[in-house]
């Protein structure tokens, strides 16, 4: 399980077509929550969606036992971007939690974190 303790990295973030988002993630949404964007980091996934970013946590070795977290977008204190540089290999989108602390996403030098940090901005500043 997730460390609470210790603020939350996704590191390399593949994106995947929200075709791909599991029943078991969609049967916890609420009625008005929709998927915005998914990826995937190892065995883990991450959903984005108007209302939270939830973190599907494969757990174990045969991976049956899952474990999700929920962060409402609600509770962004404030938010940062960092687009790869000349020889950057990654690029970042840093989220501030009120209570909890930062949780970061990186993702590879060709993923638009320009366009994915507007996205965000929408549904943090609504």
């Amino acid at each position: 399980m997730i460390d609470f303790s210790e603020s939350l990295k996704f590191i390399n973030l593949t994106p995947l077509n929200l075709t791909e988002v599991p029943q078991h993630v969609k049967e916890i949404l609420v009625d008005d929550e929709n998927a915005v964007s998914f990826f995937k980091c190892s065995r883990d996934r991450v959903l984005i969606t108007n209302k939270r970013i939830i973190a599907i946590n494969v757990v174990g070795i045969t991976g049956k036992k899952i474990g999700y977290i929920s962060l409402p977008f609600k509770n962004v204190l404030s938010f940062s971007m960092v687009t790869p540089g000349t020889f950057g290999l990654d690029c970042k989108l840093l989220l501030y939690f009120k209570g909890f602390g930062v949780v970061t996403f990186e993702f590879l030098a060709d993923f638009n974190i320009r366009t994915f940090n507007k996205v965000i901005a929408k549904y943090i500043l609504d």
